[in-house]
């Protein structure tokens, strides 16, 4: 995400910054206007900027047989290349794309992808191809993170068209039309300004060439693997257990806010938002009902990859709380020691078959990790729901809306930690920068007021059932 909100600007601005040059040479021979350009590149207050945020300078503009740098990795090529491959990533995982659906030429993501619903909201969609089953291209709820990656794509393919206008190539403007891929880049040149050919970025040979200097590796190491067909789903599964109480996503919701996974899973299946979808994409009854089968589709190929992680996420929390190497806080930890302590008197095992027994007979009782917050909800699908605290007795329905740390407190299915701990303490720290600018008076403000009040509340009631000191 440092590349999607820190480095991508600066790209942006470098890239805006030779284009000024390059029209400010208009008029000029081929020769003359690349040499302003290549001049602006050189002089440029973005790239010195650039060089101080990243960890390799970068001194050309492309690599050629005079300048041996480690790949491009030194060129602004190389960094172009780079934050494709950071959007590429975010949005394959954000969205649990296949990577063909996300960067292929042609069923890839193109220009004018992205459709604004309601943007003072930031309700948006974008037009994901559905490979393997309806083989077209159907709206989907995207995040904020995907908006932005998108936008700094488009961006780019604007300035891209602005040489094209210059016909610094020699052509008319490619990128500042509709339907060009999102994932394709020019190459720059001191002599002949921006390049003829649109050049396909292709993720997988990225990560290939792109050497020690590819955010891949930075991020992933040496041995990372992507031969899985559904990396990404799989990134997303994990990232949605995990996002509550692993220190790094932690550190990124701090720094650039929320990370909302949940708008993948919020299409239109729902009869009450069924209006919308018709008033906004229908042309036929057919297509509408086609386009909500492909989601429900999509949900369904997503809640297979959730079902996987969530029962890995339950072995682990029993086999933690089992352990006994840390402190929980909630029901969940109680119970799954007494159910430990059942079937020692009544089996015989050794202690790597009683924890596997434990895990065995929480999932047949329909046990299931869902994160929140200030833990995770293991209701599941058990028989038992009124022991939960949010059940309804009014509408005899389990109402998980009204989830939190004093509402969940001694309930049998809620299982917290001190990672969650420091999550609303990262939330509290987030939502505190954000309150000098909001004026006095207005909701918003008295929104933000009284989540930090209930937060202050939630984090010294988890701190206390958790046994730890005030801090």
């Amino acid at each position: 995400m440092i590349w999607l909100y820190e480095i991508a600007p600066l790209i942006l601005a470098l890239i805006d910054e030779m284009a000024d040059a390059g029209e400010a040479a208009s008029g000029k021979t081929m020769a003359e206007i690349s040499a302003h350009i290549h001049d602006c590149f050189i002089k440029s207050e973005s790239r010195k900027k650039l060089n101080r945020a990243l960890k390799y300078q970068i001194k050309h503009l492309d690599a050629n047989q005079d300048q041996r740098v480690s790949g491009t990795s030194y060129t602004l090529r190389g960094t172009i290349r780079n934050v494709l491959a950071s959007c590429f990533i975010l949005i394959a995982f954000m969205n649990a794309r296949r990577k063909c659906e996300v960067s292929h030429k042609t069923v890839g993501l193109m220009t004018g992808c992205m459709v604004a619903v309601n943007e003072p909201l930031g309700i948006y969609q974008v037009m994901f191809y559905i490979a393997k089953t309806f083989r077209k291209r159907i709206p989907f709820y995207v995040n904020q993170t995907t908006v932005d990656a998108v936008k700094v794509l488009e961006e780019l393919q604007r300035l891209y068209g602005r040489f094209d206008s210059l016909r610094v190539a020699g052509i008319s403007s490619q990128s500042s039309a509709r339907n060009v891929s999102l994932f394709s880049y020019r190459r720059f040149s001191s002599g002949y300004g921006q390049g003829l050919r649109m050049v396909r970025f292709d993720f997988t040979d990225y990560d290939r060439q792109a050497g020690a200097l590819s955010i891949v590796q930075e991020a992933f190491g040496k041995d990372r693997r992507w031969s899985k067909s559904h990396v990404f789903r799989r990134m997303y599964a994990i990232v949605f257990y995990y996002r509550y109480e692993n220190g790094d996503i932690i550190a990124l919701m701090l720094q650039f806010g929320s990370i909302d996974l949940d708008s993948i899973r919020a299409y239109i299946s729902d009869p009450l938002s069924r209006h919308d979808m018709e008033s906004i994409y229908s042309s036929t009854a057919t297509e509408v009902e086609e386009r909500r089968r492909a989601r429900m589709k999509q949900i369904s190929d997503i809640d297979r990859e959730l079902r996987i992680v969530g029962d890995e996420k339950l072995a682990e929390e029993i086999y933690a709380v089992l352990a006994g190497k840390q402190p929980f806080a909630g029901g969940f930890a109680t119970f799954v020691r007494k159910v430990y302590m059942r079937l020692a008197q009544t089996t015989t095992f050794s202690n790597p078959d009683a924890a596997d027994a434990v895990v065995q007979a929480m999932k047949r009782r329909g046990h299931f990790p869902q994160p929140f917050p200030h833990g995770q909800c293991m209701l599941g699908v058990v028989v038992n729901q009124r022991a939960a605290h949010c059940f309804s007795e009014t509408t005899q329905k389990v109402e998980r809306e009204r989830a939190n740390v004093r509402t969940c407190t001694g309930c049998r299915y809620h299982h917290t930690k001190e990672a969650y701990l420091t999550y609303l303490k990262a939330d509290r720290e987030r939502k505190r920068r954000e309150l000098p600018a909001r004026k006095r008076g207005d909701l918003e403000r008295q929104r933000l007021e009284k989540e930090l009040l209930e937060l202050d509340q939630a984090i010294e009631l988890l701190q206390k059932r958790l046994g730890i000191e005030n801090a």
